[in-house]
């Protein structure tokens, strides 16, 4: 799967998203094979169990604590911050001429 441009909690749940629907078909093939006459309301009932089981994965899932949106503007203007922000543009400058 490709996932460019999308954030790193969004890629996380496609990711898990993924892995579940391969779960299914899996338990579903599996289903099929050992079970071939089951009727379709039981067929269904499983299907059913399984949807409720990815769904509260789905929902259990929580985004990642920290990102980039709650540590922009973590630090205070004053002369010190200044002065580091300063400090590491002279050094990456630097380092890039190397």
């Amino acid at each position: 799967m490709v996932f460019m441009g999308w954030s790193a909690p969004a890629r996380d749940i496609a990711k898990r998203l993924g892995r579940c629907a391969k779960e299914v078909k899996t338990s579903r093939r599996m289903a099929d094979t050992i079970h071939p006459t089951k009727s379709v309301e039981q067929r269904l009932a499983e299907l059913e169990e399984q949807f409720a089981e990815m769904r509260a994965r789905v929902l259990g899932l929580k985004p990642f604590e920290k990102d980039w949106r709650r540590t922009v503007g973590m630090m205070p203007d004053d002369e010190y911050s200044r002065s580091a922000a300063r400090l590491g543009r002279e050094w990456r400058v630097q380092a890039d001429k190397d």
